[in-house]
């Protein structure tokens, strides 16, 4: 039997300890304003059952809701957040749920467009996940496998891009300024800085170079005018 066909069966509006709200017949009980959590539950035959939460209220007194499915108590399906006021409904957040946990995309919205993507796989991130600007362009591009960062992850909003390993900083990482000019230049190996740190001034000379043993311990260090006159260390750790 199809679920458009089945009896549907209001059962009641419940704040979120489960104390009745609404009569079954939809006669409002009391209203508290400090409630966070209230529930309309419709049960089919087939132990399908429609819920929409009410999240609670904005300074303007726009609702928020949360509408999905639950099948046999677990939440299925896609589950979606919006908020409403007199004649505006915005959507805030899409997402498909498998068994109780994220699975597939989740996707967040402001102002109708999209902001956030994330890749899902039975409650852990993995995949693209992408940040959008208010034009729609992508400001930053990342990766995840079993819940961690992994491999590149691009801020194309600071023209920076560097590496993730299970979770940490693992190699190249360079910040790019105006005309593609590099503008800094290091290398991770485990979270920990190693080999040659590199940083230039704007008109391409450099600034710094750094250079760290396999232990992140600092070896040589030298640092530049931005004229390219080169810089004496004090005592007290002082460049002049």
């Amino acid at each position: 039997m199809s679920s458009s066909s089945l009896t549907k069966k209001y059962l009641g509006s419940f704040k979120e300890d489960l104390s009745l709200l609404k009569e079954a017949m939809g006669k409002l009980k009391y209203m508290d304003m400090n409630i966070l959590n209230i529930v309309e539950s419709y049960m089919y035959e087939n132990r399908v059952e429609k819920q929409k939460s009410y999240l609670g209220f904005t300074d303007n007194y726009i609702f928020r809701f949360l509408e999905y499915t639950k099948r046999y108590g677990i939440r299925n399906g896609e589950c979606v957040e919006y908020t409403e006021e007199p004649g505006i409904k915005k959507l805030k957040k899409r997402v498909n749920i498998v068994n109780g946990t994220y699975h597939g995309k989740v996707t967040y919205y402001e102002n109708g467009k999209v902001s956030d993507e994330m890749e899902y796989v039975y409650g852990e991130r993995d995949g693209a996940r992408k940040v959008y600007d208010k034009k729609g362009n992508i400001t930053m591009l990342c990766h995840y496998k079993n819940n961690l960062l992994e491999g590149e992850y691009i801020m194309y909003d600071r023209n920076e891009t560097m590496f993730f390993k299970k979770g940490k900083r693992h190699g190249s990482h360079k910040v790019w300024g105006n005309g593609g000019k590099l503008m800094l230049s290091c290398s991770y190996k485990d979270d920990v800085l190693v080999g040659e740190y590199l940083q230039w001034y704007n008109n391409g000379n450099i600034m710094c170079k750094i250079v760290y043993n396999d232990k992140g311990e600092k070896i040589y260090e030298n640092r530049w005018s931005e004229t390219g006159k080169e810089y004496k260390l004090y005592g007290g750790g002082m460049w002049m």
